[in-house]
């Protein structure tokens, strides 16, 4: 039986998920199954899935269209039957070593939650390829997710979970419930539920960004999802060039060619823009840190809430801005995960290689 399931949200992005499990189908670690969970995707995405020849990748296609990955992704999360479950967006890619270094850190110290250290790109202005801008700091711990931006612990790419965590720190929560974004909720149970957590330095993971980064500068105005660039073929044919060490010695040197000129971080929340940015900075502090801990009181959250803000909207914005839909209102994402797991049971293949009698 695999020893992990790697579970990839998707919405129709056929190109971009293609070069993803390429990413895939190169790690050094073969025991494995994926799980591509589409969003309620067009028929394109199933076309494509059609081409992979091979008994370990799996393709189910949500009727619930959730609007935001933390559904397809709780789906994956409990239809896993493996001891490990690994996430990757449909759009980033993969060292070859990914796996390999994470299953074997999260054996070796007995690890509950693995986050690899990412790589974080975005376009070049000299050349209009993509660069490494930024990189996810060695230092990180569960509790810094209290104080900075989402993208500290971003992309989901780098996660690696030990299934018995999911009876610990419960599944993803619907953006509309939560005033912080689902995958910084998720990380912050994990600090209050005590699971223990390795937040690595060791760079095996590619977060796409350029081809963000070229919509903002060129025409913002429409819809992401209707570009056709695939930054992971880039990326790949990098890798094949050089290999894995070279391309992470690249990335390396890329970080510290942009050092001078970074005059701005993905990690650090921007609170100077908000018009009443000293609520939120009275709010989170190193003590209502403690209270979250202890009693679960989110100063984040109450500021959001004293300014009029509403739960979700960081993640209403950003949908609003890829797809033009408005994103859905979800109570809990027990449907969705309920359908995936009862359709996947009546799969002979998901049953053989979960080893069912």
């Amino acid at each position: 039986m695999a020893r992990v399931t790697i579970v990839i949200a998707t919405y129709n992005r056929p190109h971009l998920l293609n070069h993803t499990i390429q990413s895939i189908l190169h790690q050094t670690v073969k025991d494995w199954l994926l799980l591509v969970i589409g969003d309620a995707c067009a028929p394109e995405t199933e076309k494509m899935m059609e081409g992979f020849n091979d008994e370990r990748i799996f393709y189910l296609n949500l009727q619930t269209r959730c609007g935001e990955q933390s559904g397809p992704n709780t789906a994956g999360l409990y239809a896993a039957e493996t001891e490990f479950v690994a996430f990757v967006n449909h759009d980033d890619i993969w060292l070859p070593d990914h796996l390999e270094r994470a299953i074997e850190t999260m054996d070796r110290q007995e690890v509950d939650f693995y986050a690899a250290g990412a790589a974080l790109t975005t376009l070049n202005n000299h050349d209009n390829k993509p660069i490494c801008w930024e990189q996810t700091p060695s230092s990180r711990t569960a509790r810094d997710a209290f104080f900075n931006m989402p993208v500290l612990f971003e992309p989901v790419s780098a996660w690696v979970v030990r299934r018995s965590a999911l009876e610990t720190v419960g599944p993803w929560k619907p953006a509309r419930q939560i005033y912080r974004t689902p995958l910084e909720d998720w990380v912050l149970r994990a600090w209050r539920s005590d699971i223990k957590c390795h937040f690595d330095d060791h760079m095996s993971v590619i977060y796409c960004n350029a081809e963000k980064t070229a919509w903002f500068r060129k025409s913002p105005e429409e819809q992401l999802y209707g570009l056709n660039d695939s930054e992971g073929g880039y990326w790949l044919a990098r890798i094949q060039k050089l290999g894995t060490d070279k391309t992470r010695e690249l990335l390396h040197r890329e970080v510290a060619t942009c050092e001078p000129h970074r005059n701005w971080s993905f990690f650090k929340y921007q609170y100077a823009a908000e018009e009443h940015s000293w609520v939120y900075e009275s709010l989170i502090t190193e003590e209502t840190a403690e209270l979250y801990k202890t009693f679960g009181w989110d100063g984040h959250a109450q500021a959001s809430a004293m300014l009029r803000g509403k739960p979700g909207d960081a993640m209403a914005s950003m949908l609003k801005r890829r797809t033009g839909e408005e994103l859905p209102t979800h109570e809990n994402w027990q449907l969705v995960a309920r359908e995936a797991k009862e359709r996947l049971q009546t799969s002979p293949r998901w049953r053989k290689m979960n080893d069912h009698a």
